[in-house]
């Protein structure tokens, strides 16, 4: 035990040594004028919806509901209407050019979980108002801004740690469920959807990635796991998460042991970010097969387990959105032509699906066409993680040309 504390001490001493971030205060960034800072608008705006779902008229629970009446439609979306101004801050967001939450470092990883129901909120009023929006004229335009506004606040609100990525990059899929809801609606114009959104999206897929700045962070956070655990206050650094969370870290005697193995890890996947999305899913392959997940007390396994998560949540991530302008693409070319088209070469130059590095699997249908990523999956799951589009004539309504 006393060496192996020896050798994680000098690890850490190197690593301060060569300027690399070692304590939580060490990720901090400079501080940005209130004026300039897009989080403080997001933590208003939330302060703003909490007081408004106090209301005794607020219809904020209906929202959770699978089906609904007519006068429940029509009181959620009186509901949604007066929100407006929520909506308008949210809408602000993207003119501030910085973005930095207020975040107590003495929580460690919990910090993040702060910002979760703000991040939540927004992308799931910001859906609930084009599901709900009885007012059909402009809808097309309205749709397109909700998908640009989500995919705004996916690129703008990054936080340290993997959560601090992850949700955002979640929050930016949800703009492909905009078009989902969008393209099933009466009048829905899939020119000028695509027209709106399509170079928003294209900005937003990430050409590289994880980024290695975001598993520099995890490391900071390993460390401080560490020292957390050895001086017995592990509860402060995980917001309550403890038994759910990747590096359980409960067998002591092999603590600082099994620390190393973790920051031999850590300087793998570091060495392996910034890499293109297909070699992101090939890396979160490797270390799936390297560190299968063991028991939850099992601390390397798990700490692998974590990063094949991260790299294939990531390649997963760039795989929808480039799925979502390829059906953008597809329902153009049918609204323009009448007819989806033979083969997606017909569609000019597509993004590639990252699972494969080839054009996305497509295939027409007696009912319409289906396009999916090569990823091995149930249709299920696929879809609920939108990289299988199946396009019905049938629930697609007849688009003007």
């Amino acid at each position: 035990g006393g060496r192996a504390k020896a050798r994680f001490e000098a690890r850490v001493e190197a690593l301060r040594a060569a300027g690399q971030p070692t304590r939580f205060e060490d990720l901090a960034t400079p501080p940005i004028p209130d004026e300039e800072n897009g989080a403080k608008l997001l933590a208003e705006a939330h302060r703003l919806l909490e007081e408004r779902e106090k209301g005794p008229d607020s219809a904020e629970s209906l929202l959770w509901k699978d089906k609904h009446t007519d006068e429940e439609r029509l009181k959620i979306a009186a509901y949604l209407d007066s929100l407006a101004p929520y909506f308008d801050l949210l809408e602000e967001i993207h003119r501030r050019p910085g973005w930095r939450p207020d975040l107590d470092w003495s929580k460690g990883i919990g910090m993040m979980l702060d910002l979760v129901p703000e991040l939540h909120d927004a992308s799931r009023l910001l859906l609930a108002r084009v599901e709900f929006d009885l007012e059909m004229e402009g809808r097309t335009e309205r749709t397109a801004a909700a998908a640009v506004q989500l995919l705004g606040l996916g690129r703008k609100c990054r936080g340290p740690f993997a959560i601090g990525h992850l949700i955002p990059l979640a929050v930016t899929s949800q703009a492909v469920g905009v078009l989902r809801t969008a393209l099933r609606e009466p009048g829905f114009d899939a020119a000028m959807f695509r027209r709106l959104v399509d170079g928003e999206l294209a900005a937003a897929i990430p050409e590289r990635g994880p980024p290695a700045r975001m598993l520099v962070e995890e490391r900071v956070y390993l460390l401080g796991m560490v020292r957390a655990i050895d001086a017995g206050e592990v509860s402060s650094l995980t917001g309550g998460l403890m038994e759910d969370h990747w590096l359980p870290f409960v067998n002591r005697p092999r603590l600082f042991r099994d620390a190393c193995t973790c920051l031999d890890l850590a300087e793998d996947g570091i060495r392996r970010a910034d890499t293109m999305p297909e070699d992101a899913l090939a890396a979160g392959a490797d270390f799936r097969a390297r560190y299968p997940r063991g028991r939850w007390e099992d601390i390397v396994p798990n700490y692998g387990a974590f990063y094949a998560g991260v790299f294939t949540k990531f390649g997963q991530h760039v795989a929808c959105l480039r799925l979502a302008r390829v059906v953008m693409a597809l329902l153009d070319h049918r609204q323009k032509h009448g007819a989806w088209p033979e083969s997606l070469d017909a569609l000019g130059e597509m993004p590639l699906d990252p699972f494969s590095g080839n054009p996305f699997l497509y295939e027409r249908t007696e009912r319409g066409c289906t396009v999916r990523a090569a990823k091995e999956d149930t249709p299920e799951d696929l879809e609920s993680d939108n990289l299988l589009w199946t396009l019905d004539d049938a629930q697609i309504p007849a688009m003007p040309r």
